[in-house]
């Protein structure tokens, strides 16, 4: 699955009462997506716009990674699983996670 509008998406702030999603192709910025705030449930907009935009930006690296890993489990290479591993723990602390 790939996204219609080219990564790397950004949440720039606040527009009335909504938060925006914005890519900028072709140097060109464009709002993609509107966040809406519902401050009856305590829902934080911009939270929520934030980690759509990491979540976006990061799954292409993702996927790339897992592919890596994949392959390298598929041809049987000795250091496959440490090579796995190390691959997968560097793409959890780049994503601000932990194993």
């Amino acid at each position: 699955m790939k996204p219609s509008t080219p990564l790397p998406w950004e949440c720039p702030g606040l527009d009335a009462d909504e938060y925006v999603i914005c890519a900028s192709p072709k140097g060109k910025r464009r709002t993609i997506a509107h966040v809406y705030r519902h401050t009856d449930l305590g829902i934080k907009r911009e939270d929520n716009a934030a980690y759509i935009v990491h979540a976006c930006n990061a799954y292409p690296e993702l996927v790339a990674a897992l592919r890596n890993c994949w392959a390298d489990c598929m041809n049987g290479s000795e250091d496959a699983l440490g090579g796995s591993i190390e691959i997968i723990e560097a793409l959890l602390a780049k994503l601000g996670e932990s194993t």
